[in-house]
């Protein structure tokens, strides 16, 4: 991480009308950061409104107020230069790997020879030297994931947008998947927003943590993850890293309590599913 800040968030406020045109509010006032090449993890309960975050920041969410200021937006369009990655893989299936990863620089009439050697890069970057010809069909949940992560990184993209990628792998590919996004967001200077509800894994990929309230969505804190932690082997056993982890959690038990009251006082509408 450096000190050139890429995104500001400040004063986000988003809201919706249900079906009875009653008001949801989703988001209040909710303001961070991101710098260049670092992490940051945005955890907390279900539906307060994590994806929509990532919406807003990506530019296909305009129904908010407030300041999202991206340093690197495209020039065409005015949206930002980033990518999303989701829990289920991103995938042609009619596409053999190497197709697949070649398909948005075909899609920006990069030549031929110009985009298999820019693919075949990011391919082996990802472990996927020898498996160009396969099918999605062919390869295991995580193969796919380092498949579409690979068509991320071919565009470049500033930033790398998160949301719950690796929930649907077994706990070994996780960690391995979670290794290998901080070796390539390190190498490719990529910065990233991780949606988790995991908070092991918020703490294993991220520099900084925002840990969100209940819907209307409010940071509950901002936690800096110390650099030490990530260095031990064996870290999820340490005392620092439990200890952290506690903290987390409190917070997110505490917020869950009071929003619990909250509906039993009938001064929360709970009917939308809004990530």
């Amino acid at each position: 991480m450096n000190d050139k800040r890429l995104l500001l968030l400040n004063d986000i406020k988003l809201s919706y009308c249900d079906v009875n045109n009653c008001q949801l509010d989703i988001i209040d006032n909710i303001s961070f950061s991101l710098y260049e090449n670092e992490i940051i993890s945005l955890i907390g309960p279900s539906g307060c409104g994590k994806s929509s975050l990532l919406r807003i920041v990506s530019g296909e969410e305009k129904n908010y107020t407030g300041i999202c200021d991206c340093n690197f937006s495209n020039a065409e369009n005015n949206m930002c230069n980033c990518g999303f990655l989701y829990q289920d893989a991103a995938c042609f299936d009619w596409m053999t790997v190497k197709q697949n990863v070649e398909f948005g620089l075909k899609m920006r009439k990069m030549n031929k020879k110009e985009r298999e050697i820019i693919a075949k890069k990011y391919i082996d970057s990802v472990g996927l030297s020898g498996f160009e010809n396969y099918y999605p069909g062919d390869l295991s949940g995580g193969m796919k994931q380092r498949v579409s992560l690979a068509r991320l990184l071919v565009l470049n993209p500033k930033l790398l947008l998160m949301d719950e990628p690796f929930a649907a792998l077994d706990a070994m590919l996780r960690k391995k998947m979670q290794q290998l996004t901080m070796q390539l967001c390190k190498k490719y200077g990529q910065s990233i927003i991780f949606v988790t509800h995991d908070i092991d894994e918020a703490i294993t990929v991220a520099d900084r943590i925002y840990v969100l309230s209940k819907r209307p969505t409010q940071v509950l804190k901002e936690i800096k993850v110390p650099k030490e932690l990530k260095e031990t082997d064996g870290y999820e056993n340490d005392f620092a890293f439990n200890k952290l982890k506690m903290e987390i959690m409190n917070y997110i038990d505490e917020s869950t309590e009071v929003y619990k009251k909250c509906i039993a006082e009938n001064c929360c509408d709970v009917r939308s599913n809004i990530g």
